[in-house]
């Protein structure tokens, strides 16, 4: 405020007239003038370069839940920008090959729950190493299967399907394990699974869980999918053999719907 009155100073030395004339006709004084004009100018300029930013700022929070039709929906950050190639889309011969697909078919009726302190998801080729959350899948009004989005930035969701016998799974006792995370996070930056887009076939998965059991999974393919042109109850579907499905999103950022347009699903068969 200081550095503002010296400038507002040396701009009234340099007019043609002193400020005591140029103010003479008001009926308060210059310096009084000045005095209650300034702050109230800051005060102005603060309250206009905050609404700008908030109008401007990208990024941002979508539905906090979301039905089997569609997916967990992420606080984005609008991060990532990525060409989404043809054949990465996931096709219906890959969800059908699930059925045949060999593998481990559960070793463990006892195995924990997973979503206490202690459970881990870690993908050591890109560097995740994250803490299970569980999330139990509840039905809304119209009957339709609900999934809540993980906690935070570095939170990975694991869904409970008890209520849906024929979707999901849980490591050690069989199906299809399904987890969620974000792939970026708004005022946080990349998440959890900013880097599941590099992750490649033959890729190991590792699900570690409190009493100290471990249970390995191989990438098997990783796609992509636009969230409104697939049946979800297909992709978290049971699997005969013990499976892994991961979900996060992917392709471009829309500020408009605060969305991305395409998900991410990666699918690993247990071999450990």
């Amino acid at each position: 405020m200081n550095r503002f009155r010296v400038s507002l100073v040396r701009l009234f030395a340099r007019l043609p007239v002193s400020p005591g004339r140029l103010f003479a006709g008001l009926p308060v004084s210059p310096r009084r003038l000045f005095l209650v004009g300034a702050p109230v100018l800051a005060v102005a300029i603060f309250v206009l370069l905050l609404a700008l930013r908030i109008a401007l700022g990208g990024g941002g929070g979508e539905d906090e839940q979301a039905k089997i039709s569609g997916t967990p929906t992420a606080h984005s950050a609008g991060l990532l920008d990525e060409s989404v190639l043809q054949q990465q889309q996931l096709g219906r011969e890959d969800l059908a090959n699930r059925q045949g697909q060999e593998g481990i078919s559960g070793t463990n009726p006892d195995a924990p729950v997973p979503g206490a302190e202690g459970d881990r998801l870690l993908i050591p080729s890109i560097g995740v190493d994250a803490p299970l959350t569980m999330r139990v899948v509840t039905t809304d009004a119209n009957g339709a299967a609900k999934m809540e989005n993980p906690e935070g930035p570095k939170d990975v969701a694991w869904y409970d399907f008890s209520a849906f016998p024929s979707l999901g799974g849980r490591p050690g006792v069989g199906g299809n394990t399904v987890l969620s995370g974000h792939v970026d996070y708004h005022n946080y930056g990349p998440a959890v699974f900013w880097d599941l887009r590099k992750l490649e076939v033959g890729g190991e998965i590792i699900i570690h869980l409190r009493d100290g059991t471990e249970y390995k999974y191989t990438v098997q393919w990783n796609r992509t999918v636009e969230p409104s042109s697939t049946t979800w109850s297909d992709i978290v579907a049971s699997t005969p053999q013990e499976s892994l499905t991961m979900i996060t999103c992917a392709g471009t950022f829309d500020s408009s719907t605060r969305s991305y347009d395409q998900r991410r699903v990666v699918w690993a068969t247990r071999t450990g």
